[in-house]
Parts: structure tokens; C-alpha cells; sequence
């Protein structure tokens, strides 16, 4: 009997020729039988051996195989054992005269065009003659229709091998045309998988023509944005955000070149943009260039909203009342400017500040007026510094600036004195003027060396602010060697 991969049988049918009227309707059976072969071939294979069988008065079978899984099977049901090993057989032979024909090419096929052979096996039993008939389609081999008459039937006509082969051709014109729905069905099924898969993204998934103007805009970007799809397409997208464009090292990049670069293969960095409500973001954006069906330039951006997560990280790094950067950001600093300094071979200063006088102004004033006389000290520090340098708050009325290729120690004075006058200044507290002083203690490295520590500096400044507050004279010198 047949195995799992192979089934079948004939069906037989009597030896009265059909009518040319049921030839045609069989043929319109089969060319319409498309959708039902989408997903049962064995079906369409069974319909046709049928067929085969009726309307040229004999027994038919059709062998079937997928090129591309090598399965195989035979329609259709069975009539005996006797009819089921011959067909078994026969399944075998035609196989051997189709086993060059599996690699999916048409190939002229034994027995094609009526050449009817009568094998041993079939002489033996008494049942007559077979031809096969190629079932292509597509340039591909997809099977045969093997049919049996016989011994004291007439041979068949030409008109018989005809229709047979007409037969044959529409059984695979149809299954090649159900296979390519399947296929397009599948590749829809994928693409609409894709699509809703892009849609449920958190991400902001926004594809631009060349100009920047929105041409798609997914959910994740309704959610990211606050903007519907209806309102950000056909806008410029940048305008429209307000994006300004960083590189790792948080520095702006002017828009012509990040397209420039997507253009070429891919742009990553980070984004500052803003929501439909004025809310500022920042996003990690990863825009790429690709060409449409048209040749076209076509922008895709996926953009992932890191507000929160870098909101987290500057309150890590950073003083909740100043905003300044921390002991923790300033270890980062300094010792990333001391490695720069020693690289270079280019100067260095630590200066460490303390406050003169900051107490009496919370035991009178209170802390809130306190931490206005912190943030205004902390902004007229900032504003007489460069923006390579940096200045953090390491703890209650203590500051430490750390100053890059500073030049001689002329220069630090200066730097040093224009801190201190603007510290001066007094602070309006509602209707009360309040004044604070400084001391500063200067750690000043000419030549810094990989001997040499950048903790060292800030202690020397340490030392140095100590003195300075001793012997009241503002600002103290102190070498990381002293």
C-alpha cells in the first residue's frame, strides 16, 4: 500500500467516448478551481483524474510534486487491492521516467504527445497501455498525468492526446496560479504582521522624502510626539519638533550633514526636540537612506524617548539646587581633563572655593535664602568660565572649578580674581541685600605627568583654600608637590 508521502489510487470509468460539450465543461471545471487549490492540490489532482478517467474512458491517475520539499502523492481513492498495487506501480514507473525532471526544469517528457508504452507488469495483468502527460507550468515541472486503457480498447485519437494534454497544461497553469495567491497571501499575512507590528512599536517609526517631510508616522510616534498622523503628515519633520541634532560628545550637528549621512548609510546620535505640548525630549534617533520604487530618497527614523532615563542620569550627576555638576560628575571631569592634560602636555588648575560669611545668612535669613545666595554664586562662577571648564558644587557652600590649558599662572590669577569680585557682588533677597566672600585655593599644574594623580590636584587646592581662608587674602597658591 502507499506510504504517508504517497497516495492514491485510479478512478475508472466506463468505455462510452464523451461528448465534445463535456470535454469543455471540464475544462472550465478545472480552470476555475483556483481558489479551492489554494490550499488542497490532492483536491485539484483528484478532480482531474476524474475527469481523465470519464471523459477518455479509461483509468487516470495524477502524480503530483513539490520541487522545492520533494513531496510527492497521487490522487485518489481506491478500488481494490488488486487496482491499488497497480497503481502503486505505476506510481513507481513514472517516477523513474520524471526522476530527471525533479530538479523543477520542464523537460521533455517519455511518453509526452501521445507516445503510449505498454510496460511489462501492465501486459501481464491484461490492462493494456499508458501514456503520461507533463503537468507544467511556470517553466517547472509540477507533476503528470498518468492514463491507462485497455489492451482491446483503439489507441487513442489525436484528438484524445489532445485533449489530454490541454487537460494536463490547465491542471498546472491552475495549480501554478494557486500557489502564486498562496504566495501572495502569505507575503500579505507577513506584511500586515509587519504593519501591526510597527504600529504596536513604543518606538517612534517615521519614514521622510528627502526634504524631511513626514510620509508615514506609526502609533509610537502619536504616543512619543503627541502629533496624530493625520497632522505631522506632509510637514517637515524637524521644524515641526524643533530637533537639534547631538553627537556622542553632545555637540551639535548641523541637519545638512546628519541627512548627508543618512543619505550615504546611517546617522546615530541623540536628539533634543519637543512634544505637540511644548515639552521638551530627548530622543536616541537612528536615521537611515533608502531609495523607493521611484529611485527616490526615502528617510527612516526610529526614535526612542530617553527623558526620563536622562533625566535620571544628570540627577545622579548633577546638584538638585544648582544644577551644577556633583562630587561624583567632578571626579569624572577631573580626571578626564587630567589624562587630556597629561596626553597634550598642556596645563591644568584646580581651584577650590569656600564661602566666607554663608552661615550668619542662614541663622538670620533662613535656608531658603541661603540656597538663593548658592544658586546665584553658582551662576556668576559659571558665567566668568569658559565652557571647557567646569565648575560643581561638592557639598554645602563648597565649589571646585577645574580650568583647561589655563597658560601660566598669570592667567589662573585672573580667571581667579574675576571669581572672586563676582562673588562679591551683593545677592537682592526680596527687599534685603545680603554679601558673601570667597577664599580660593589654587592647585596649578604646569606640565602634569601619568606620575602624578588628579586627586593630588584637588587636595593641593584643598590645602591652598584652607590658607587662603587662614591668612584672609582670598586666594592661596599651593603646587601638588608642596
Amino acid at each position: 500500500m502507499f506510504s504517508d508521502a504517497r497516495r492514491g489510487v485510479f478512478r475508472t470509468a466506463g468505455l462510452v467516448r464523451s461528448r465534445p460539450q463535456q470535454r469543455t465543461e471540464a475544462l472550465v471545471t478545472i480552470a476555475g478551481a483556483v481558489l479551492e487549490t489554494v490550499n488542497h492540490e490532492q483536491r485539484l489532482a483528484a478532480r482531474v483524474a476524474d475527469i481523465a478517467a470519464t471523459t477518455l474512458c479509461g483509468s487516470a491517475g495524477v502524480w503530483l510534486a513539490r520541487t522545492d520539499t520533494g513531496e510527492t502523492w497521487w490522487a485518489t481513492e481506491g478500488y481494490g487491492e488488486l487496482e491499488q498495487d497497480v497503481a502503486d506501480q505505476l506510481c513507481e514507473h513514472v517516477r523513474e521516467q520524471l526522476a530527471d525532471s525533479m530538479d523543477g526544469v520542464a523537460t521533455p517528457v517519455v511518453l509526452a504527445g501521445g507516445q503510449a508504452r505498454s510496460a511489462e507488469w501492465l501486459g501481464e495483468m491484461g490492462l493494456g497501455m499508458y501514456a503520461l502527460f507533463p503537468i507544467v507550468a511556470g517553466g517547472r515541472l509540477l507533476g503528470g498525468l498518468a492514463f491507462i486503457w485497455p489492451n482491446d480498447a483503439l489507441p487513442l485519437a489525436t484528438e484524445d492526446v489532445e485533449y489530454a494534454k490541454t487537460l494536463a497544461g490547465l491542471a498546472g497553469v491552475t495549480m501554478f496560479n494557486a500557489r502564486i495567491l498562496a504566495d501572495s497571501a502569505v507575503a500579505m499575512e507577513e506584511l500586515r504582521a509587519q504593519s501591526e507590528l510597527i504600529e504596536d512599536m513604543s518606538d517612534a517609526v517615521i519614514s521622510c522624502d528627502a526634504e524631511g517631510r513626514v510620509v508615514s508616522w506609526n502609533a509610537g510616534a502619536e504616543r512619543v510626539y503627541g502629533y496624530s498622523n493625520a497632522e505631522a503628515a506632509g510637514c517637515d519633520l524637524f521644524a515641526l519638533l524643533n530637533t537639534e541634532f547631538l553627537n556622542a560628545e553632545e555637540t551639535v550637528v548641523p541637519r545638512e550633514e546628519v541627512l548627508r549621512l543618512a543619505a550615504e548609510g546611517e546617522w546615530r546620535g541623540e536628539c533634543r526636540e519637543r512634544r505637540s505640548d511644548g515639552a521638551a525630549l530627548i530622543t536616541d534617533a537612528s536615521l537611515n537612506g533608502r531609495s523607493d520604487r521611484d529611485g527616490r530618497l526615502e528617510l527612516i527614523l526610529v526614535n526612542r524617548d530617553i527623558t526620563a532615563q536622562r533625566r535620571e542620569e544628570h540627577e545622579a550627576l548633577h546638584d538638585a539646587l544648582t544644577g551644577l555638576p556633583n562630587r561624583r560628575m567632578l571626579t569624572l571631569k577631573l580626571y578626564d581633563a587630567y589624562a587630556r592634560a597629561c596626553r597634550h602636555q598642556r596645563s591644568l588648575a584646580v581651584l577650590f572655593i569656600d564661602l566666607d560669611g554663608f552661615k550668619p545668612i542662614n541663622d538670620t535669613y533662613g535656608h531658603a535664602a541661603g540656597d538663593e545666595v548658592l544658586k546665584a554664586v553658582a551662576s556668576r562662577i559659571t558665567a566668568t568660565l569658559r565652557v571647557t571648564d567646569t565648575v560643581a558644587r561638592i557639598g554645602g557652600d563648597e565649589f571646585v572649578v577645574v580650568l583647561q590649558e589655563t597658560g601660566d599662572r598669570d592667567s589662573v590669577v585672573e580667571v581667579t580674581r574675576r571669581i572672586l569680585d563676582s562673588v562679591a557682588e551683593p545677592v537682592e533677597i526680596g527687599a534685603t541685600s545680603v554679601k558673601v566672600l570667597a577664599s580660593i585655593g589654587i592647585a596649578h599644574a604646569v606640565e602634569p605627568t601619568i606620575d602624578g594623580a588628579a586627586d593630588d590636584l584637588l587636595d593641593a587646592a584643598d590645602l591652598a583654600m584652607y590658607e587662603a581662608k587662614r591668612q584672609r587674602i582670598g586666594m592661596a597658591f599651593s603646587e601638588p608637590d608642596d
